[in-house]
C-alpha cells in the first residue's frame, strides 16, 4: 500500500469521509474510560495468544558481585510490530478500516514531530509524556556557549503515566498505566536436543 496523503490522514480516503460516530470509536481506547479500573487486565485483542510478558532466568556470575550466584528474571521480547501491524490490531477492535486507522497514526506521528520541535511537552492520556532533551557539550562561560559547536544532538524523553492503584497503602509506588494488569510467565523452553548430530 502506497503513501497515505495528509487529506487521507483527516478522515477521508478517496471519496469516502470518516464518519463522527467511527472516530468516536476509534479513538476510544485512547482517552479516560471510568469503567476501566487501573489494575484491570488488558484487553484481550482478538486472535492474540494469552497476554503476558515472558522472561528468562538468569545467574549472576560477576566476581565480587553481593549476590553471586542468585538467580534473577529478565524480561525478553518475542517480536516486534510496527505501525502498519498496529493498525492491523485496531481495526480488529473497531468498524474502521485499517488503511483510516494508518492514515490517523501517521497522522499523530507527524503531529507529535511537530509539536516537540516547537518545544512543546505532549501528554498523551494511559501513555505518557513527551518532551525533548539535549545533549551538550560544555563551554567556558556563557557567553562562550554556541549551539552550532556546543549542542551536539536531541532526545526524546518519555515518562510513562502512572497512578496508584486502588487500595494501595502508604508507602505504595504508583503502576505504570501500560502495564497495569500485567501478568508474567517464563519464556517456553527449546525443546530441541542440541547435543544430537544434525540428520543429512
Amino acid at each position: 500500500m502506497g503513501f497515505v496523503g495528509r487529506a487521507e490522514a483527516r478522515g477521508q480516503v478517496g471519496r469516502k469521509t470518516i464518519s463522527r460516530r467511527e472516530k468516536n470509536k476509534l479513538f476510544k481506547n485512547f482517552g479516560p474510560s471510568p469503567s476501566l479500573s487501573v489494575g484491570a487486565a488488558p484487553k484481550q485483542m482478538k486472535g492474540n495468544k494469552t497476554m503476558a510478558i515472558k522472561y528468562r532466568l538468569y545467574q549472576e556470575k560477576r566476581e565480587g558481585a553481593k549476590n553471586r550466584g542468585m538467580w534473577y528474571a529478565r524480561a525478553v521480547t518475542t517480536g516486534t510490530k510496527d505501525l502498519r501491524a498496529i493498525a492491523a490490531d485496531i481495526q480488529e477492535n473497531v468498524s474502521v478500516k485499517e488503511s483510516d486507522v494508518y492514515a490517523v497514526l501517521i497522522e499523530l506521528v507527524n503531529v507529535m514531530k511537530k509539536e516537540l520541535q516547537m518545544s512543546h511537552a505532549l501528554k498523551i492520556d494511559r501513555l505518557g509524556h513527551f518532551r525533548v532533551g539535549l545533549r551538550t557539550s560544555p563551554a567556558a562561560s556563557a557567553a562562550a556557549f554556541r549551539t552550532g559547536t556546543n549542542v551536539k544532538g536531541y532526545v526524546v524523553n518519555f515518562l510513562p503515566e502512572k497512578q496508584y492503584l486502588s487500595g494501595a497503602g502508604k508507602g505504595k509506588r504508583p503502576t505504570c498505566m501500560m502495564l497495569a494488569g500485567a501478568k508474567v510467565e517464563e519464556l517456553e523452553k527449546n525443546n530441541v536436543d542440541t547435543t544430537q548430530p544434525v540428520e543429512p
